[in-house]
């Protein structure tokens, strides 16, 4: 079955949004550890949240990454 344009489409866009809510989550995470390190308190269920968010936006991007990635071999047969 040959992948029409619109598949391509969507799977870019797929790996566009899973790639910015990566970003953002590994970017929030990051904020709030340096938070904790100079204030010293205790965010551990903030930084618990974030990393949550982090692993699954990651899982998002690695699906979106393989969904485009068997695009390309079975265009190439």
């Amino acid at each position: 079955m040959a992948t029409t344009r619109q598949d391509i489409d969507v799977l870019e866009r797929n790996y566009y949004k899973a790639n910015v809510q990566w970003l953002r989550a590994a970017s929030e995470y990051a904020t709030m550890a340096v938070m904790h390190q100079r204030t010293g308190k205790e965010h551990v269920d903030e930084l618990t949240r974030l990393a949550v968010a982090r692993k699954s936006a990651l899982e998002d991007w690695q699906m979106a990454i393989t969904g485009m990635a068997e695009v390309a071999m079975s265009e190439l047969g």
